[in-house]
């Protein structure tokens, strides 16, 4: 009888103790939020390094975008080691919790069904599915408003402003030019008038247009027209006024563009 209280005893404890090492039903749903919401986060990064970080095989990405990394350095010399290291982090941060998951029993976080999103097509992006999409950005920074606002609730029907106005620009993805006409100056000038669509505003403009050339490309032996043309515009006059005077107002708009001949 002694003998069996003892074993019972045993095998309580022993069961308690494995008891220990899991989780609770809270605690494991905590956990598998903030490993979705790191993987989320490490997307993003990601597809930032892919263009403007440090390419390297610690971090698994594209091939860089030179043309956009000499842009970040104009900002800071160390940014493309900054963005490089932030990827790096973010990519831990979920391994590790899904480690610990695993580590007590739990099933650990896998968003890869979710990744439907397409790719930038800009040069040196992978071009796999993604679970975000940095193409076009809309931040509703009416937020802070909303929160500090006595007299307006959206719940009411309120509608709150931006904090910041220019933020709203990704419901403006592309400037859009349509020719109306086309005037030959030169034997290699010409101006095209048309009409500007930028920031939700459509402003008429003139190109200063330059023929560069024309022939069969060794690529794809296409019979290709290349064209330079410059204009200039104020952006204040298509409502993106920030900081202006304190950061100009005038942008110089250049195009450069080849049109191939479509095979019969």
């Amino acid at each position: 009888m002694g003998a069996g209280l003892l074993a019972n005893t045993l095998a309580a404890k022993e069961g308690k103790q494995k008891k220990k090492g899991h989780l609770k039903k809270g605690d494991a749903a905590i956990l598998r939020f903030l490993a979705a919401a790191e993987i989320i986060e490490t997307d993003l990064w990601q597809q930032y390094n892919e263009l403007g970080g440090i390419q390297d095989a610690e971090v698994p990405g594209g091939t860089g975008s030179p043309a956009y990394t000499n842009a970040l350095e104009v900002l800071d010399g160390d940014m493309a080691q900054y963005i490089h290291d932030n990827t790096d982090d973010e990519i831990s941060h979920f391994t590790f919790i899904n480690a610990f998951l695993a580590s007590k029993g739990e099933e650990p976080v896998n968003l890869d069904q979710f990744r439907t999103l397409p790719s930038s097509q800009a040069t040196g992006a992978q071009q796999i599915g993604r679970l975000t999409n940095l193409m076009q950005l809309t931040v509703d920074t009416s937020f802070w408003t909303r929160y500090r606002s006595d007299s307006q609730n959206p719940d009411f029907g309120d509608t709150l402003p931006q904090a910041i106005p220019g933020l709203a620009a990704g419901q403006f993805p592309a400037i859009r030019f349509v020719s109306t006409k086309v005037v030959r100056t030169s034997t290699k000038g010409a101006t095209i008038n048309g009409n500007l669509t930028f920031h939700g505003i459509t402003r008429p403009v003139t190109l200063a247009a330059t023929f560069n050339g024309a022939g069969i490309t060794p690529l794809n032996k296409a019979y290709t027209v290349g064209f330079n043309a410059t204009t200039a515009i104020k952006r204040s006059d298509y409502g993106v006024t920030a900081y202006v005077p304190l950061i100009g107002d005038d942008v110089t708009i250049r195009i450069s563009a080849a049109f191939e001949e479509k095979a019969s």
